[in-house]
């Protein structure tokens, strides 16, 4: 799966990543690293 890096405010970690594509479009994921929270991933 590909991470895409989303253009956020200086020192934010933000990205998404396709999750599927259907006709009609995208389903994605967007995460969002902030300072100070557990990083939790799911597999």
């Amino acid at each position: 799966m590909k991470l895409y890096s989303i253009k956020s405010n200086p020192g934010d970690v933000s990205y998404f990543s396709i999750l599927n594509e259907t006709d009609k479009g995208y389903f994605i994921r967007i995460c969002h690293d902030k300072e100070g929270y557990e990083k939790i991933s799911e597999e």
